[in-house]
This record gives structure tokens, sequence and C-alpha cells, in this order.
């Protein structure tokens, strides 16, 4: 009898739903600059194709509900609309170790966005991504700064 209670426990772990997932490797750059002029410039031709393209390297192919319900709203609010104006509007860094870069895009009519890539140096040659934010708003993406940080 104890062995078939443990046969059953046994089973009922392999069959159970597993609450760990695998990690995605972090998406890294040599020059934070360009890879955020890179994106800037993709957003400007494809919407926010581009941030759903970062999004699914840095989770996977299932997004949390927050974030795609948000691209979803960006996707049909561009619908498809190349950007009227797309740059990169403010770099700021912190003793070389954390790079937030914020872009903006206006898609005409009541379509635009504010993005910010933050990311931090993991060796003296590369930089990992380690945040992105989108918003409506210059609120909803805007990081507060110490004095320690400088603009470039």
């Amino acid at each position: 009898m104890r062995s078939f209670l443990f046969a059953l426990a046994a089973l009922g772990l392999l069959l159970a739903p597993s609450t760990a997932t695998a990690q995605s490797p972090p998406v890294t750059m040599a020059n934070p600059s360009q890879y955020a002029a890179d994106v800037a410039n993709l957003m400007s031709r494809r919407g926010v194709a581009p941030l759903r393209e970062i999004y699914n390297l840095m989770f996977g192919a299932t997004l949390p509900a927050n974030i795609e319900a948000a691209l979803i709203a960006y996707e049909r609010a561009i619908d498809g609309n190349t950007a009227v104006i797309g740059r990169v509007v403010e770099t700021t860094t912190l003793a070389d170790s954390f790079r937030s870069i914020y872009m903006y895009h206006y898609f005409g009519n009541n379509a635009w966005i504010f993005t910010r890539l933050d990311f931090v140096r993991i060796s003296e040659t590369e930089w990992a991504l380690s945040t992105t934010a989108f918003s409506s708003e210059w609120s909803g993406v805007v990081s507060t700064t110490t004095p320690g940080f400088s603009s470039r």
C-alpha cells in the first residue's frame, strides 16, 4: 500500500503544472545608444512591433496580460501608419553602469508613444537590456534621476 501511495504521489508531481519557468538569456549589446537608435528607427516604420519583439525576447512567447493589452491598444491606434516624428530624445547615465534612453514617436492624429529602454553594464564591453517601458504619457516612462546622473 505504501509503494502504491508513493507511485501515486510521484505521478501527481509529474502531471502537475510547473510553477518555475526558464529565464530567457538577457538581451545584450556593445553599444546601447546604437541599439536604441535602431529600435527608434524600426518603431518609426513598424510601430510597436519592435517593442513586441523585445518583450518576446525578455518574457518568451506569452507576454504578461498588461503588456499584451497595451501593445494591442497601440497597434490599433497606430493602425499601420509610419511615424511623422521618431527620435531618441534623452540619454541619462549613472556612473557608466546604468543607462536610460528615452524615445518619442508620433504617428499622426492621437497616436504617440514615449519609450524608455534601461541598460546595465555587465562587462567592460557589454550591456544588457534590463527594462523597457512605454506610455502615451511622459510621466508613465520617466525615471527619477539622482545627482549622479549625467545627460548626454
